[in-house]
């Protein structure tokens, strides 16, 4: 925003008003999309995930979702029994939640489905996923768009957890987490030294 104030001072300056006026336009885009990312921001910042765990905390993001949004969502629970620690939990919560939201912002997208999965070894797993657009290669980057994939890449080091972002142009896109209830991922460390 501080770039696009700065060409429009410049254009301004120069009296080429068409162009002022598109800068203007660029610029309240980018204001209302700030404020609206700062709000979930602040709104998620003070959010604490429900004392029943991670699964019923889930099952109110979609329900919320469902309610909020155009893209009809879908959850579906494969875990008989989910045992993580609590920062696990918040982490696993709001890379869902990042997901979702980019889905309902960039996608274009008609249904969306969550699936928390046992994995073989022990492991969990959770995919989002869509049927949008999907992601272009040469796509130019959106404002923030990047910022909430880094936060999400660091929220599943957090984890641990392994974080997989697979998009196709008219494909839609899949982000896919796999991780380890904290004890086993504590055994795993102690292995490796």
């Amino acid at each position: 925003m501080r770039l696009q104030i700065k060409m429009l001072g410049e254009t301004l300056h120069k009296k080429e008003l068409r162009r002022g006026q598109e800068e203007v336009r660029r610029l309240r885009t980018a204001v209302e999309e700030a404020h609206a990312s700062l709000r979930e921001l602040l709104s998620n910042f003070r959010l604490r995930i429900d004392e029943r765990g991670l699964v019923p905390a889930l099952e109110a993001m979609v329900r919320r979702s469902n309610q909020e949004s155009s893209v009809t969502v879908f959850f579906h629970n494969d875990c008989d029994q989910l045992v993580l620690s609590p920062a696990q939990e918040i982490q696993i919560y709001h890379i869902v939640q990042e997901a979702l939201a980019n889905i309902r912002k960039h996608a274009n997208a008609r249904n969306a489905r969550i699936q928390l999965s046992t994995l073989a070894d022990g492991g969990y797993s959770v995919l989002v996923e869509d049927d949008g657009d999907g992601i272009a290669p040469a796509e130019p980057e959106r404002p923030g768009e990047q910022i909430g994939l880094a936060i999400m890449r660091q929220r599943a080091e957090r984890i641990p957890g392994e974080l997989t972002i697979e998009s196709e142009p008219g494909e839609g896109t899949r982000v896919y987490l796999t991780f380890y209830p904290h004890t086993q991922t504590e055994a795993r460390r102690a292995a490796a030294n």
